[in-house]
């Protein structure tokens, strides 16, 4: 469950976006179990692109981060490539930051579990905690976690509890 609350950070006519936004959350911690559950899809690969745009209407910052996938743990596409959607980034010299919502940089290996969005676009499930970092054979939950975890470790649990939820 994700709460989310704006603050306007500078004044702003009907006419004009604000300059700057922040966006504070609180998210409830999921275990691995619950990510699996809540989970659609669950996906290995890397990071090839990000757009960041902004809503005509609500005037709210979405990005798109591109995903080319390289390992299913859970669901299935027929297609190479996913766009994951994260509230929140910059675009056109206008900020919005959301606190507990994963960010991706082009180049980066992750881990995701994913919920497939109506506009076919897929958002993270928890936020952050969705979110696993791959490096050397080794995941971290985040980019200020040192807490590694070895990425077969990691697979196996995962693997256990798709089977889990698909008897």
């Amino acid at each position: 469950m994700l709460i989310v609350v704006t603050m306007i950070l500078s004044g702003c006519s009907e006419s004009k976006p604000p300059p700057e936004a922040v966006t504070s959350g609180l998210v409830v911690k999921l275990s691995l179990e619950e990510l699996v559950a809540n989970a659609d899809q669950i996906v290995m690969g890397t990071i090839i692109a990000k757009e960041s745009r902004q809503n005509a209407e609500s005037n709210s910052i979405c990005t798109l981060a591109t995903l080319s996938t390289k390992q299913w743990l859970k669901g299935k596409s027929p297609d190479k490539e996913i766009a994951i959607s994260v509230p929140g980034e910059e675009t056109n010299g206008i900020s919005e930051w959301v606190e507990d919502v994963a960010s991706f940089e082009p180049g980066e290996s992750v881990l995701v579990f994913l919920q497939i969005n109506r506009d076919g676009t897929s958002g993270v499930v928890g936020g952050c905690q969705g979110k696993f970092i791959v490096t050397n054979g080794n995941v971290v939950q985040d980019q200020l976690s040192s807490n590694e975890l070895l990425l077969t470790k990691l697979i196996s649990q995962i693997e256990t509890e798709v089977d889990k939820t698909s008897e």
